[in-house]
């Protein structure tokens, strides 16, 4: 497991409902990059994100839930 915190400044960009740029991979190491128009401060470890997910972008997050 990561021990990667977001930093605290990141917290109004989260709230002010800016896209972000979610890089996942899938279990093969095959990278994806995609806009999500909203992501939201959980915790310093966690964002909770809308389920407007392409396929591709989905089924690496099931298959590697660690995202950038």
């Amino acid at each position: 497991m990561s021990d990667a915190r977001l930093p605290d400044a990141i917290r109004p960009v989260m709230q002010n409902g800016t896209p972000a740029i979610l890089v996942t991979c899938s279990a093969a190491g095959v990278p994806n990059t995609t806009i999500i128009s909203q992501a939201y401060y959980v915790d310093a470890t966690h964002l909770a994100l809308s389920f407007q997910f392409f396929n591709k972008t989905i089924r690496n997050v099931r298959e590697n839930p660690r995202a950038n």
